[in-house]
């Protein structure tokens, strides 16, 4: 069974543990999730904004790549960190 799509971004960030940007986020995801639309990099930069707002990621660079695009880096904090005992897989029996 998979998981939401923002329960699994969350899910992924701790995974991760490590700096990443929404568009690397989203192409694993859109893989994970057979293209859905909730993984296109908007949607998944909406939710990370929504963690952000709560401190469970952080937001830690932002720059322009060479497309003058701004990129931002996220990384999970250790209030993010610790809601991993709400997620199946990581030493919990919730699910």
């Amino acid at each position: 069974m998979k998981l939401p799509i923002k329960t699994r971004i969350l899910d992924w960030a701790i995974t991760k543990d490590g700096p990443f940007t929404a568009k690397e986020m989203a192409d694993e995801l859109c893989e994970e999730y057979n293209h859905e639309r909730t993984t296109t990099v908007r949607n998944i930069e909406k939710q990370i904004d929504t963690y952000c707002r709560v401190g469970f990621i952080e937001a830690t660079n932002a720059d322009f790549d060479d497309h003058d695009e701004l990129v931002v880096t996220y990384n999970i904090t250790e209030a993010g960190k610790k809601e991993s005992k709400y997620l199946p897989g990581h030493g919990n029996k919730l699910f």
